[in-house]
């Protein structure tokens, strides 16, 4: 039992760092694209505002 939650436990938190990584990685390639003033970026972001 007390073996399952430590390996419970290891697997979350990589989990978590792994979204973490993703999230980081996410918001670079959204912020280079956005610089370069992509048009299809803007939409993303003016749908995401509307909730559609």
């Amino acid at each position: 039992m007390a073996k399952n939650k430590k390996g419970f436990v290891e697997s979350s938190t990589a989990m978590w760092i792994l979204a973490l990584l993703v999230l980081v990685v996410l918001f670079l390639i959204l912020f280079f694209l956005k610089g370069k003033g992509v048009g299809f970026i803007d939409r993303i972001f003016d749908i995401l505002r509307f909730g559609r």
